[in-house]
């Protein structure tokens, strides 16, 4: 038998063209180990039969599940109308492509104590301020998204009303810039070595079909700095963008010479007795992307 959950919680999913995919996630999340109060979807201007379907789905589960439909906006703003329509005193964010484990709910749950408004997956129990969280996120890339997260409901409307909303331009990686907002002014945020969040196999998902771009991930890059303004850990920061350098050498088709520049800059601003990894090192101190970048294709080849 189901256990009633003694939090109310809500599941927020952006729905955007997850046609193959929607039943599976809202079906993971409908038979969670304990109840969940209350299901969004929110329809971002799809073009397949994902509208459709939510409409199937909210027929057969008329007291759980909520549909709205919306013109194409991008995920972010998708996110921010499920969060306004929402009465649950908990939200969790779940992406339509993706499914969650039947005791997901219940793990962040049973992890909340007094004072803690976030509980999410990190590689260890921990308890963070907001401003620590925000730095330890920064190269934590598989954690930037709001999924593997459950969120009181208030650190949302402390922020304010569209505090979800992104800068024009921004649509992938729109979720380490909300996070940063919203999670940065938390008192007590709980990491927990527990992942029951399963990506799914969306190959034509926006973060898996991006184009690299130099020009993109310097207007990430800066906007990261601007939410995060004085509590930012610069040497934090100086290793996003080496690995932002790494990630474009692996799979932009940028000119090598612009990304020898990029490297120029990285290397200027090297903080003193940083710590990196070994690939790291390779990186800042090999500057040549052009062989990095074939000597990576080839292994990728041969490795088939």
């Amino acid at each position: 038998m189901k256990e009633n959950n003694l939090k109310r919680v809500s599941a927020i999913i952006p729905v955007y063209n997850a046609g193959r995919y929607l039943q599976k996630c809202v079906e993971s999340v409908l038979t969670q180990d304990v109840c969940v109060d209350e299901i969004i979807l929110v329809n971002d201007g799809s073009t397949d039969d994902s509208f459709q379907i939510m409409e199937h789905l909210k027929k057969a589960n008329p007291e759980v599940i909520k549909i709205y439909d919306t013109p194409n906006r991008g995920a972010a703003m998708a996110r921010q109308f499920g969060l306004d329509k929402c009465s649950c005193e908990f939200v969790m964010f779940i992406d339509a492509d993706d499914t969650i484990s039947p005791d997901y709910l219940k793990t962040y749950v049973d992890a909340l104590e007094d004072g803690v408004e976030v509980v999410m997956t990190g590689d260890c129990n921990r308890i963070f301020t907001g401003e620590e969280c925000v730095n330890y996120l920064l190269n934590k890339t598989s954690l930037w998204g709001m999924v593997r997260k459950l969120y009181s409901r208030d650190v949302f409307l402390k922020v304010g009303p569209e505090c979800l909303q992104v800068p024009s331009g921004i649509r992938i990686g729109e979720d380490i810039l909300a996070n940063m907002r919203v999670l940065k002014n938390v008192k007590k945020i709980k990491t927990i070595p527990y992942d029951g969040y399963i990506d799914g196999d969306n190959v034509e998902s926006v973060t898996r079909s991006r184009d690299w771009s130099l020009e993109y991930e310097k207007l990430l890059l800066d906007n990261m700095v601007k939410e995060l303004g004085g509590c930012i850990d610069r040497g934090q920061f100086w290793i996003r963008q080496l690995r932002v350098y790494r990630a474009l050498t692996l799979n932009s088709t940028e000119r090598y010479s612009d990304l020898s520049e990029f490297l120029r800059e990285i290397r200027c601003k090297k903080p003193q007795n940083i710590e990196i990894g070994f690939a790291d090192k390779v990186f800042l101190y090999f500057g040549n992307p052009r062989i990095l970048r074939n000597l990576y294709r080839l292994f990728k080849r041969v490795s088939g």
